[in-house]
């Protein structure tokens, strides 16, 4: 039971370790396709400053007393919404 374990593991390392190739998107057809809807986008923030709590994660509302983005975050956040 213990080879083929480690058989079927060496298996699946060799199949994860096999070169991926990139598709090359065109950017027009790209963002046509997604104006025309029925996708869902998800993001995730920008970096945070580390050293602060998000000290009332439920309540949205409260944006004080959530952990607030680093300047590389900010700096992110704009490079996106510029795009």
């Amino acid at each position: 039971m213990k080879r083929l374990f480690i058989a079927a593991l060496i298996v699946v390392a060799g199949w994860v370790a096999l070169p991926i190739q990139a598709q090359s998107v065109d950017l027009v057809v790209l963002i046509g396709k997604l104006r025309e809807g029925g996708y869902v986008i998800v993001m995730r923030h920008g970096s945070t400053n580390r050293d602060q709590a998000d000290t009332d994660p439920l309540n949205l509302d409260n944006v004080v007393r959530q952990r607030q983005l680093s300047e590389a975050g900010r700096d992110t956040a704009r490079a996106m919404r510029t795009r």
